[in-house]
Order: structure tokens, then sequence, then C-alpha cells
């Protein structure tokens, strides 16, 4: 066994090794070409659909497949992620509210009388609907820019402060806690949708410490949107204070 005075390297020789490897470029590139590799994430080619698990992986599909094809792989990649853009339609939205509904009919910690009014509620939504399209509007700007802070500061301030509108005949404390509980389920089917179509790949949507994040995020608005609507007079207000104080309790339970 070699002495375990060979096993140092001393800071004259690391001065001198980080000197070849910064003078090598082709070593540099390949390092930086292995982060790449490792950060993996699957993107469709726009050509003919087929799903890479890299953006390498889909730069040197574009170059072996389509090298008749002039525009630069990086740039290819590039576009394809800004069209991207999960399926959002009426039928979706009612799926997913009819899921939030028996969510909340589950937790005993909503009075039974809540509980009972939204599980008996029936909500469908029409497709060009002014409410369907302002909450699209709101989701369709998350999948673009990743935002989830500026997706719950827009959505409570737009949705949750005038729930009763998107939610008619529950009474306001139901009615904003559904949709409360609603920028969740949305920001849940948007990680859902993004998840591989493989099945021997498909991972969680969302993991604990993920929710509790989304959570915490949503209480630290909510909190910011009682503040800022503390001294309102308006009843219909209050009545939405007093439900956003009564939903950030809740974020604990």
């Amino acid at each position: 066994m070699a002495s375990g005075i060979e096993d140092f390297i001393f800071e004259e020789d690391f001065d001198a090794i980080m000197a070849v490897l910064e003078e090598d470029e082709n070593l540099e590139e390949q390092f930086h070409e292995a982060v790449q590799e490792v950060q993996r994430q699957d993107v469709a080619c726009s050509i003919c659909q087929k799903v890479c698990k890299s953006k390498r992986g889909l730069s040197r599909h574009t170059t072996i497949k389509h090298k008749d094809n002039n525009q630069d792989p990086e740039q290819d990649v590039q576009e394809e992620e800004s069209r991207q853009r999960i399926a959002f339609t009426s039928d979706v939205l009612n799926d997913l509210v009819n899921n939030v509904k028996t969510t909340i009919s589950k937790r005993k910690v909503f009075t039974k009388a809540m509980r009972d009014e939204i599980s008996s509620f029936q909500f469908n939504i029409c497709e060009g609907s002014k409410e369907f399209e302002e909450i699209r509007t709101i989701f369709d700007g998350f999948t673009k820019n990743g935002n989830a802070d500026k997706f719950y500061s827009k959505y409570y301030a737009t949705i949750s402060l005038h729930a009763t509108k998107y939610f008619p005949s529950l009474s306001s404390n139901s009615a904003t806690l559904l949709s409360t509980k609603l920028a969740d389920r949305l920001l849940a089917y948007y990680q859902e949708s993004l998840s591989p179509v493989n099945d021997n790949e498909v991972e969680k949507a969302l993991k604990e410490k993920e929710i509790a994040g989304l959570q915490y995020l949503g209480g630290y608005v909510l909190q910011n949107l009682h503040n800022k609507h503390g001294a309102s007079k308006n009843r219909k207000e209050q009545l939405a204070q007093d439900t956003l104080s009564m939903y950030m309790y809740t974020l604990h339970f």
C-alpha cells in the first residue's frame, strides 16, 4: 500500500493542476456538457414530436435527424419551451373544482355546515365565459413564468376576494375557502401535467415539502391582502377578510 503521504495534494500541486485544467478548453467544454446532461428535463422536438430526456439530447437529435433544418438547435429548444402550454379547458377546471370539493368534504377541520354546503354545490363553468377566461389567464401566466408568488398574489386578489362571483350560490365564507383551495390544486395540476408520459418514470406531482412551501407562500400573500383591505367598510370585503383569516389558520393543519 502506498504511503499515506502520497494521498495528499499540496497547495503547489493543486495550483498546477488547476492551471492545466483552465488551459484545456476541450475539457472545460466537456465539463459544461456533463452539467447540462445531469440537468435533465423532458423536452419534445417541434419537428417530429420525439420526446428527449434533456436539452442536450434534443440538440443532438435535431442535429442528426433534422440536419437539413437551418434553425439553430438551441433556438429550437428555447422556442419549444416558450410554446409549451398546459391544456386548460372548462372541463379540466370543472374536474379540478370537484376534486377540491371532495377534499374539503373529508376534512373535519372545517365546520359540518360548510362541508355540506360545498359538497352539495354544483359547479359547471362554461368555456368562453368571463369567469373562466379570468382563471385561465392567471393559470396561463404561471405556466409561462413559473412564478408561484406572482400566481398566488394575482389569484387571491382577482378570484378569492370576489369568490362568490366565480362560485355563485355559495356563502362568502364557503366560496372563499373553495377558491383558495383551488389555487393549490391548480399548481398541483400543473406539476402533474409536466410529469413524463412513460408510466415507469412517473413521479409524484408535489412532494410534501413543496406543498408545505406553497401553502406557506399562500398564507403570506393572504396576510398581505388581509392587511391591505383591513380598513375597508364594505360588508362583502369584510366577509372575505374573515374567511381569508380562517384559511390562514387552516394552513397549519
